[in-house]
């Protein structure tokens, strides 16, 4: 099952798929977290992890995969790049481990002047059309703020959206937002509201629909800290193992709901 988290600027995502890969480890599932945010350096430090090698990087950087994307074809098939891979196939290098979970980095903006993120985004597309993960493993993909990944169609290659909600105006608008387009994509979101206490979650359920509230995170002092000071995430609120049970639980009725054969392979152009 495919699961990208996202959200406005500082509404916690990061936070919430380092916990939510963790919560599913714990659980005995095959995770593998992917870092999809091409300007936040913080995932695999959250996780616990060590950065592997960019993935972008280890393909021959934007001119190396630009030219696989431009030569893939029917006569020759690139793995990630335009035919079906296993998580077997995921360059070595480009994974690190931690509590379980795999970590994998799409590509950074690292330099003044090198170009937008549009090939990061390409690559990214192209990696969760065409993964073929075991039906019970999970691929936890977290995203950069905002919605630029549904502009570039990321969003259309998973099973679930979660929204990570915020205690701010923004964060309700940018949640509405989400559920719009991820409805034109034809997925479906759920929303995560965070940094909640008694008065926050019943102001933000005033505004939001209750059906689409799948956890309610509080605020959590020692997340915080733990972040500030650049540690991986300490804590394991019992808010993220419930989201873990409710995610195990969508992913399986999903499967058992799906009756249509999956549709043929199509080579990405």
């Amino acid at each position: 099952m495919k699961i990208m988290v996202s959200g406005k600027g500082g509404s916690g995502k990061s936070t919430v798929a380092a916990l939510l890969a963790r919560a599913l480890a714990r659980q005995g599932r095959d995770v593998l977290l992917v870092d999809a945010d091409e300007s936040n350096f913080g995932l695999s430090r959250l996780a616990g992890a060590e950065t592997p090698e960019i993935l972008l990087e280890n393909l021959g950087g934007r001119a190396g995969v630009r030219e696989k994307m431009n030569s893939a074809s029917d006569a020759n098939l690139i793995p990630i790049i335009n035919r079906p891979f296993t998580m077997a196939e995921i360059p070595a290098a480009c994974l690190t481990e931690a509590s379980g979970v795999k970590v994998l980095v799409m590509g950074k903006v690292k330099h003044f002047g090198e170009g937008c993120a549009c090939m990061i985004g390409a690559l990214t597309k192209r990696f969760l059309s065409n993964l073929e993960a075991p039906a019970d493993a999970f691929v936890i993909v977290d995203t950069e703020a905002g919605v630029e990944h549904f502009g570039r169609g990321v969003d259309g290659a998973t099973n679930l959206i979660l929204a990570v909600v915020d205690p701010t105006f923004e964060s309700i608008l940018m949640a509405g937002k989400l559920a719009e387009m991820a409805a034109q994509a034809g997925v479906a979101l759920k929303l995560v509201l965070n940094k909640t206490d008694l008065r926050i979650e019943a102001a933000l359920r005033a505004k939001l629909k209750p059906e689409d509230i799948a956890a309610v995170i509080p605020q959590d002092d020692a997340l915080f800290l733990d972040s500030l000071e650049g540690r991986a995430l300490s804590a394991e609120p019992p808010a993220l193992t419930e989201l873990a049970r409710f995610v195990s639980t969508f992913g399986e009725t999903s499967r058992a709901a799906s009756t249509a054969a999956p549709p043929p392979f199509r080579t990405l152009k």
